[in-house]
C-alpha cells in the first residue's frame, strides 16, 4: 500500500475518534430501537447505488494492481519451428536443411530510478481510496434515510392514533348534542356544527392513515427483506429523550471529516500522483535486459547455436511534445480538483452550520409545543375529573380533549422532525459518532 494512503486512513480514523463525543454509536440507539441497525444491513445489502460503487472500487483496485505491475521485471519466450531449406555460399548451388527449432528468451526490468512508477501507483491507490470513501460516503446516505424514514413512520402512527382519538371526542359530543337538540335544549345548527367537525376529524384520520400507508410502501422499497421489513414502523414509537449535539467548536473538523471531502482529497493527491509521473516521463529510463537466442534442442547440447547477453539500457526523450502536452493537461486536471477540494470544504461547513441551526430551532420549538401539550393535558385531567363529580356535561372535557390532541400533535411532528433534524446533522457531520456502526462497515 502507498504510504500516503495509510497516513490518510491513520488522520481519518483519529479524527473520528477525537470528534465522536459521547454520541450514539449506532443508528439504533439514537432512535431507541436496536431493531433498526438490522434493518439498515438490508438496506445497504439491497442497495443498487452501492453495488455499482463497489464494481467502481473493483475497477479502481485493478488500476492499483495495473499500475504496480508496471514495476516488476517481464519475462518474454519465443519458440519457432522450422521447415525448409537454405543454400551456402560455399558449396554453390547446393543446399542444406533448416534447424528445426530457434527459441529466445528476453527479460526487461525497468528501474525507477526517478521514481515514475512509483508516482503512477500512488495515484492508483489514491484513486482508489476515493472509491473506499465514495462507498461510505453512499452508505451513510442510505443509512441516514432509513433512520430518517424510520423516524417518519413512527411520528405518522402516531399521528393516526392521535387523530382516531379525536373522533371518539367528536362522536362523543356530537352524540351528546344529538340528545340534547332531540330534548329541545339545543339549537339544531350546534349539532350540525359537531356533525362537520365530526367529519371533519374522520377525513384528517383518512389522510393519516393514507400517508402512513405511504410512509410504509416508502419503507419496504428501502429495506425489500420480508423477514426484516414484516416489523414496519407503524408498530414503534419515538424515543423519549432527544440526543445530545455535537460538539460546536469541532465543526471545521466534522467537514473534515466527512468521506465525501476525504473522497475530494484522494482525487487531488491523485491528480497529483499522476501530474509528477507524467513529469518523470521526460526524464532517463533505465532498464536492465537479459536476452538469450538460438537454433537447436538446447544450450548445451549446441551451445555454438546460442548467444545470450545481459546490460543496462539508458533511453532518454530528447523530443517528445506528446509528453509535454500531456502534462500540462495533468496540471490543468490537478488543478480543477485542487479547486472541487477547496469547494467541498467549504460546503461542508455550510452544510453542517445550517444543519445545527435547525436542529436547535427544531428542539426550541418542540420545547414550546412539549410544554403546550403538558398544560393543556392537565387542564383536560381537570375538567374529566370535574365530569365525573358530576359537575361538568361530557362536552367539556372532550372539547378539552380535543386541544390537549390537537397540540400534542404537534408536539409529535416536532419531536420527529428534532430526530430528523439530528439525523441530517449527523449526515453533514460524516457521522460522528456513528463511525463504527457494523451495517457501514459491511458495506464498505
Amino acid at each position: 500500500m502507498f504510504p500516503a494512503r495509510r497516513i490518510a486512513v491513520l488522520i481519518l480514523v483519529t479524527t473520528i475518534s477525537a470528534v465522536g463525543g459521547d454520541s450514539p454509536s449506532s443508528w439504533g440507539e439514537l432512535v431507541g430501537n436496536p431493531e433498526l441497525d438490522k434493518w439498515i444491513e438490508v438496506a445497504l445489502a439491497e442497495a443498487p447505488s452501492l453495488d455499482v460503487l463497489r464494481g467502481e472500487l473493483r475497477v479502481a483496485a485493478a488500476g492499483s494492481r495495473t499500475a504496480r505491475a508496471a514495476g516488476r521485471p517481464t519475462l518474454d519466450a519465443r519458440i519457432d519451428l522450422r521447415e525448409g531449406r537454405r543454400r551456402t555460399p560455399l558449396t554453390g548451388n547446393e543446399s542444406q536443411d533448416l534447424d528445426l527449432l530457434s527459441a529466445g528468451v528476453d527479460a526487461v526490468w525497468e528501474l525507477d530510478v526517478f521514481g515514475r512508477i512509483r508516482s503512477s501507483v500512488g495515484a492508483a491507490e489514491f484513486a482508489e481510496l476515493a472509491g473506499e470513501y465514495m462507498i461510505h460516503d453512499r452508505a451513510l446516505s442510505l443509512a441516514a434515510e432509513v433512520a430518517q424514514r424510520y423516524l417518519e413512520g413512527c411520528c405518522r402512527a402516531e399521528e393516526v392514533a392521535i387523530r382516531e382519538a379525536a373522533v371518539s371526542a367528536n362522536e362523543a359530543i356530537s352524540d351528546y348534542l344529538a340528545g340534547r337538540v332531540a330534548a329541545g335544549l339545543e339549537r339544531p345548527e350546534v349539532r350540525e356544527q359537531a356533525d362537520a367537525a365530526r367529519l371533519l376529524a374522520e377525513r384528517r384520520a383518512a389522510e393519516a392513515r393514507e400517508v402512513l400507508d405511504m410512509v410504509e410502501a416508502r419503507w419496504r422499497y428501502l429495506v425489500p427483506d420480508d423477514a426484516m421489513s414484516g416489523i414496519v414502523p407503524p408498530r414503534c414509537a419515538l424515543p423519549g429523550q432527544l440526543p445530545e449535539l455535537p460538539d460546536a467548536e469541532a465543526l471545521h473538523a466534522y467537514a473534515l471529516n466527512r468521506p465525501d471531502v476525504q473522497a475530494a482529497h484522494a482525487l487531488w493527491r491523485g491528480a497529483e500522483e499522476s501530474t509528477q509521473a507524467e513529469a518523470r516521463d521526460r526524464m532517463p529510463t533505465l532498464e536492465a535486459i537479459a536476452t538469450a537466442e538460438g537454433d537447436g534442442p538446447s544450450p548445451t547440447e549446441e551451445p555454438d547455436e546460442w548467444v545470450a547477453w545481459a546490460g543496462i539500457r539508458l533511453s532518454l526523450p530528447v523530443l517528445a511534445p506528446r509528453i509535454g502536452a500531456e502534462q500540462e493537461s495533468r496540471h490543468a486536471e490537478e488543478d480543477v480538483q485542487s479547486a472541487h477540494y477547496n469547494e467541498s470544504v467549504r460546503l461542508a461547513l455550510l452544510d453542517i452550520r445550517e444543519r445545527y441551526v435547525e436542529r436547535i430551532h427544531a428542539e426550541q420549538r418542540w420545547k414550546a409545543a412539549l410544554e403546550e401539550s403538558t398544560q393543556l393535558k392537565a387542564s383536560f385531567e381537570s375538567a374529566e375529573r370535574q365530569f365525573e363529580q358530576g359537575l361538568e356535561p361530557v362536552t367539556v372535557p372532550e372539547r378539552a380533549r380535543l386541544r390537549w390532541l390537537e397540540a400534542d400533535e404537534r408536539r409529535v411532528r416536532l419531536h420527529a422532525l428534532t430526530l430528523r433534524r439530528h439525523i441530517a446533522l449527523l449526515r453533514a457531520c460524516g457521522g460522528v459518532g456513528l463511525a463504527s456502526s457494523s451495517a457501514i462497515s459491511q458495506a464498505r
